[in-house]
C-alpha cells in the first residue's frame, strides 16, 4: 500500500482515493521513479545519476507510470459503473 504520509500528496495530485493501492498498479522501477519525480520533486537526471540508468529510461518509467495511473483511475471506475448497472439490469428474455 502507498505510505499513508504520501496519501494527502496523491489524492491532491491525481485524485486517488486513500485505499487505491496504487503500488498493484506499477512495477517497483516506475514506482521509485514516479515517487522520486512527482513527489519529492527530483529531476530526471537526479534520478538517473542516483539510480545508476538513463536519464532516458527514466522518463520512460514515469511517463509509463503516469499512463498507468490515468488508466487505472479513470477506467478502473468507469468498468467498475458499467458492471454495476449490468448486474443490476433486468434480465432479457
Amino acid at each position: 500500500m502507498v505510505p499513508s504520509h504520501l496519501i494527502p500528496v496523491l489524492e491532491a495530485k491525481w485524485g486517488l482515493a486513500a485505499d487505491h493501492d496504487l503500488q498493484a498498479e506499477l512495477d517497483r522501477d516506475e514506482w521509485i521513479c514516479l515517487m522520486l519525480v512527482e513527489v519529492f520533486g527530483w529531476t530526471y537526471s537526479e534520478v538517473a545519476d542516483w539510480l545508476g540508468i538513463d536519464h532516458d529510461v527514466v522518463a520512460e518509467h514515469v511517463a509509463r507510470s503516469l499512463r498507468s495511473l490515468r488508466t487505472a483511475v479513470v477506467m478502473g471506475p468507469l468498468i467498475a459503473s458499467i458492471l454495476d448497472r449490468s448486474a443490476s439490469a433486468p434480465a432479457r428474455s
